[in-house]
């Protein structure tokens, strides 16, 4: 492919990447005589809710975003907006029930919930799970930018690859959380700009809204609202909506990375407001950059850069377009390769980060508890380098899997992710659940989402099941040297990367498997979550099920709580759990149970 990378572009891409080492060379060296993990990991629990927010919007955003969503209109249409929209109801469950338990808490990792809850076991289990996951979730998110810069460089994969790990370890390394955090906010930035400048861009290079409608009507891609009853169909309004909505709620609220910025605020309020901040941030970068996958069909349209040649990947398509439509700006192209790379930073940065302080908390502080501060802290940045290494390794493997980047992210947080929000939804609203329940209903939740994501793959549901909506060739300048059933047929139902040409598509286009493997990678993590959930309940019944009345209040969400309501509903939904009430014997106990929070934390894991 032609590269239109020029000097300026360069110059701004290498200004992106050097900012972040210095700022973390800059806190390295203020912060050298301090020797508190807390420090390091949550800045001292005194952040800005402001630049926590930042953090928050840039860290869910990533390349997945910047690259994968725009892809994703460009082959499926306006439906995908439901992705973005679906973030509306786990922002509201997590302000109302997550973010106050887990503040109120004090909590370091979140995975502390599961040991108050239940037992050390079922705490380090499903630590294990999400820092796999997460390492899966940062390979993946290291390999999307690294493709982008190879796409319009002459940088070559493995090379672009080994560069974004090394960055991103060193300054996380260096700086710990305060680092991640400002460096978020400097990157966020580099998105805005690098995603809006591509829409405005592309917009008036079309020739204005009328061609822009104009060309999504032709190409079929204004349909919004799809709701057909079928789980075996790629992308629907359902699937979109409930499939994102898990996704959002793992990462809001099991997933040590997003929790471990908002429990940097020195308030519960400042938490809530970060978050909402944070995520209002994020629901209009997404929106924008799905908007880029619609302008980007209509400058494409009638000449798609894959069936004629000119990019090898659809996760290539945006940053191609980039070097079109800023071929006479120069810099431009470099800031939109920063905005993919930015977000990647701040993701990578801020889950080795957590992932760094899970390993520490869950398992190495669990066998030495009584570690020398100035020790912890050296283990905590040999964990942040040796992760680094981790998730290069994983980013290499993730080029060998054809899928776009976006399809692997809900494959592998719905298969590991959505389980653990299964488990913790178990932990503080069923208070009957045990922790057998809870540690059976997790892994036979894991164990069923992959088994179906395997199956996914070995089996594959019929073609037209994706919903490819029409490409073609037909306004190319010069001839194209694609297969002619190719063209004919796939170019109306196309996706390069999940299929070969060779592999018999006639026959493929219309059959595959019809079962439970032909289920939407979309609804992966909703079904490891129903799972989870159903076995959660009924193991806990089996085994003998906890009594509500033992529970401790302080663990236990109601669904419904509010003070105006009538006080038969309220202890209704609260299924016998004691009610936390200051006054109760005038120590500050309720129920037999210390309502200082620390103290709970500090008796519960005694």
């Amino acid at each position: 492919m032609e590269s239109n990378f020029g000097i300026v572009d360069y110059f701004v891409f290498i200004f992106s990447l050097f900012l972040p080492l210095v700022v973390g060379v800059f806190y390295a060296i203020k912060d050298r005589k301090t020797t508190s993990t807390e420090s390091y990991y949550f800045g001292g629990r005194k952040l800005s809710p402001i630049l926590v927010g930042f953090s928050i919007s840039v860290t869910f955003l990533s390349s997945i975003t910047v690259i994968g969503y725009p892809t994703e209109v460009y082959v499926y249409g306006a439906v995908t907006f439901w992705y973005a929209f679906a973030l509306v109801v786990p922002a509201v469950i997590g302000y109302v029930y997550y973010i106050p338990l887990f503040y109120n808490l004090k909590l370091t990792s979140i995975y502390e919930l599961l040991e108050m809850r239940f037992n050390k076991t079922v705490r380090m289990i499903t630590s294990a799970i999400s820092i796999f996951n997460m390492i899966l979730y940062m390979g993946v998110t290291i390999y999307a930018p690294a493709l982008a810069l190879s796409a319009v460089t002459p940088i070559k994969l493995d090379w672009a690859i080994a560069l974004t790990s090394l960055i991103c370890t060193l300054y996380t390394a260096a700086g710990g959380v305060k680092a991640v955090i400002w460096t978020d906010a400097i990157q966020s930035i580099f998105i805005f700009t690098g995603i809006i400048s591509m829409f405005v861009r592309t917009v008036v290079l079309i020739g204005g809204w009328d061609n822009l409608f104009s060309a999504l009507a032709q190409g079929h891609r204004t349909k919004f609202f799809d709701f057909r009853i079928d789980p075996t169909l790629r992308i629907t309004s359902w699937s979109g909506c409930f499939g994102s909505s898990i996704i959002a709620l793992s990462g809001l609220c099991s997933n040590q990375l997003i929790p471990q910025r908002y429990l940097s605020c020195k308030s519960l309020s400042d938490a809530r407001k970060s978050v909402v901040f944070g995520l209002i941030m994020f629901g209009f970068l997404s929106i924008m950059a799905l908007c880029n996958g619609l302008a980007m069909y209509a400058y494409f349209k009638g000449c798609d850069p894959i069936l004629s040649g000119k990019v090898a990947r659809p996760d290539q398509l945006a940053p191609y377009l980039s070097t079109l439509i800023f071929r006479e700006i120069s810099g431009f192209t470099g800031i939109f390769v920063a905005a993919a790379y930015s977000g990647t930073l701040s993701t990578i940065s801020s889950g080795i980060n957590a992932l760094a302080n899970l390993l520490l908390e869950d398992f190495v502080l669990k066998r030495w508890p009584n570690m020398e501060n100035k020790r912890r802290l050296t283990v905590s940045k040999t964990f942040v380098l040796l992760l680094g290494l981790l998730v290069t390794s994983i980013a290499y493997l993730a080029s060998l899997w054809g899928a776009t980047v976006f399809k692997i992210i809900y494959v592998t947080f719905g298969t590991f992710g959505a389980p653990v929000l299964g488990l913790f939804t178990l932990a503080i609203f069923v208070p009957w659940c045990n922790a057998k329940g809870a540690i059976i209903g997790a892994l036979i939740g894991t164990v069923s989402a992959t088994w179906v994501a395997i199956g996914g793959i070995l089996h594959p549901r019929p073609l037209y099941k994706n919903g490819y909506l029409p490409l073609s060739v037909d306004e190319c300048p010069v001839p194209t040297t694609t297969q002619s059933f190719y063209t004919e047929v796939v170019s109306s139902n196309y996706n390069a990367t999940e299929f070969d040409l060779s592999q018999g598509l006639a026959q493929r286009y219309t059959t595959g498997s019809s079962g439970l493997y032909a289920m939407s990678h979309l609804l992966y993590g909703f079904f490891g979550f129903l799972v989870t959930i159903f076995f959660g309940i009924l193991v806990s019944f089996c085994t003998g099920a906890e009594d509500p009345k033992e529970a401790d209040p302080k663990l236990f969400m109601p669904l419904f709580d509010n003070h105006r309501l009538p006080r038969k509903i309220r202890l209704f939904f609260r299924f016998g759990v004691p009610e936390l009430m200051s006054h109760q014997n005038g120590n500050g106990y309720a129920s037999g149970i210390p309502l200082n929070p620390a103290d709970s934390r500090k008796d519960i894991l005694a």
